[in-house]
């Protein structure tokens, strides 16, 4: 278990903040939270993705953020991310105290099984700031009450605690939804009706008003329905068996570690071999198939797996981290499993995983160290300044056109940015224009801030600039802004700007 923390740390303090699978977008639930105290939801294309997901991690990470407020944005985020740590941590004694309960006596087995959590995306994913941590300690506790708790005496009290647990479960990811409701199979079966229906109430009682919130604000159950403006763009590219392959090898080298903004992976060499290794230990467990636990443990883990192919030929994102639930699962295969193996074989197993998830965590960490060394621009840096005429806008189009390097723009208009700038208010940001032929122009500038879902007018500013000038930005959290609204107006029908850029000081 001290392994398992060790690497998550590690991974904590060498990955950059917002550098891990869509962490800014995660990182501003919560301060929407604190800022608007509502939830967010998903309006326009500008707001953040996030705003789909289920609330439970971000309203467990928002007391991180505030306690950290504190301290600079820098450091905010990466301290954030503690939030997930704590609940790693949770996961791990969890899954410790478990198998300690069903395979007592038998120290090789548990530290062997308690390593599964420890595989590279795991202890990646326990260093970021990302809801999948929760997703995984919800996994864990369904290994209790699946492998335990519906083991013993099963009466009211249970039942509800469950159906409480559910509702969290329901409360947390929509990818561990599949786990869950076999779960519930499995925990209630040839339970007395009652005992199902004080379940149903418990978990209703729990979750029931965020799925009343999402018909109420995006008009389907789950909430998703806006969110697939985004997802338009990743329509599944299946044309036959070739890409359902090279759709399952991406799903399985992601379960194992693909970091950053899925940039840094191992050789292929590396997970030939773990296919390897993950195909000896299913055969292995195999033998023992009669097995009521064993058999149990493979229902649960392909109908994890066949949710996220079929998810993937709605809206393509091969990424393994969402089966990083199955980790638990299949810690307890290889338990269950290994009780029948001649003893004089489980010793050399446990030091052979030991070596294994020392290895390819020793060697995820190098890989992510030396790429950030050498591609600086991807980590979280904050620009001298950015030259807005080289990159795109949202705005009506008749009014915005770009004529050899300059912006013709004719007033009035309103202009915004699609980039994240990730600009550092603590450096005092601001707005230099410069226009053509001695323009004068007002304006008022409005910018979002990391957390904010859109403009606000309560954080704008006007000024007019006559042929040349800058407009500070007088933010006082210490916070990113991410993007920047611009409103001209002007006595001309046009104005030209042959400078337009944002920079700090």
């Amino acid at each position: 278990m001290l392994i398992c923390v060790i690497f998550a740390l590690l991974y904590l303090y060498i990955s950059p903040p917002t550098s891990s699978p869509d962490e800014i977008a995660h990182l501003s639930y919560p301060r929407f939270l604190l800022y608007e105290k509502q939830l967010p939801s998903f309006q326009t294309s500008q707001d953040f993705w996030e705003s789909h997901q289920p609330p439970l991690y971000y309203f467990f990470s928002t007391p991180f953020v505030k306690a950290f407020s504190i301290f600079s944005i820098e450091n905010q985020l990466q301290l954030d991310r503690l939030a997930s740590f704590v609940l790693y941590l949770i996961g791990l004694y969890s899954f410790f105290i478990l198998l300690k309960k069903l395979f007592p006596e038998k120290q090789y087995i548990q530290s062997s099984a308690i390593l599964f959590l420890g595989i590279p995306m795991i202890g990646y994913l326990a260093g970021s700031f990302s809801n999948d941590i929760g997703m995984l300690l919800i996994s864990i506790w369904a290994c209790y009450w699946v492998f335990y708790k519906s083991q013993t005496n099963f009466v009211h009290k249970q039942a509800i605690f469950f159906g409480i647990f559910f509702g969290a479960g329901l409360l947390t990811k929509i990818h561990v939804y599949p786990i869950l409701l076999v779960c519930a199979i499995f925990v209630l079966w040839k339970k007395p009706f009652f005992l199902w229906v004080e379940a149903c109430l418990s978990a209703l009682f729990i979750s029931l008003w965020w799925f009343i919130h999402n018909i109420q604000t995006t008009g389907d159950f789950f909430g998703l329905s806006n969110t697939f403006i985004l997802w338009k763009s990743q329509q599944a590219p299946f044309a036959g068996i070739h890409d359902a392959f090279i759709l399952c090898g991406k799903l399985f080298s992601g379960f194992w570690g693909v970091f950053g903004k899925f940039n840094i992976a191992y050789p292929q060499v590396i997970y030939a071999f773990l296919v390897i290794i993950s195909i000896l230990l299913c055969i292995y467990s195999l033998k023992y198939f009669r097995n009521a636990q064993i058999k149990k443990i493979f229902i649960i883990i392909i109908t994890a797996i066949v949710f996220v192919i079929v998810q993937n030929f709605t809206f393509y994102q091969p990424q393994g981290r969402y089966l990083i639930t199955l980790a638990p699962f299949i810690g307890l295969l290889y338990a269950f499993s290994a009780q029948h193996a001649n003893k004089k074989f489980v010793t050399p197993i446990f030091i052979v995983i030991i070596f294994l998830i020392t290895t390819l965590n020793s060697l995820s960490l190098l890989l992510i160290h030396s790429y950030y060394q050498k591609n600086p621009i991807a980590s979280f840096t904050y620009p001298r300044s950015i030259n807005l005429l080289q990159k795109n806008f949202q705005g009506d189009e008749t009014k915005i056109q770009k004529v050899g390097g300059v912006l013709v723009i004719h007033a009035p208009a309103t202009i915004y940015t699609l980039q994240d700038m990730r600009l550092d208010t603590q450096k005092k940001p601001y707005i230099h224009f410069t226009s053509q032929n001695n323009d004068s122009f007002t304006l008022t500038i409005k910018w979002k801030r990391l957390g904010d879902t859109t403009f606000s007018n309560s954080r704008s500013i006007q000024s007019t600039i006559h042929t040349s000038g800058d407009v500070k930005i007088p933010e006082k959290e210490k916070t990113l802004i991410q993007d920047i609204e611009v409103e001209f107006t002007s006595d001309h029908d046009t104005i030209t700007l042959t400078e337009f850029y944002v920079g700090v000081n």
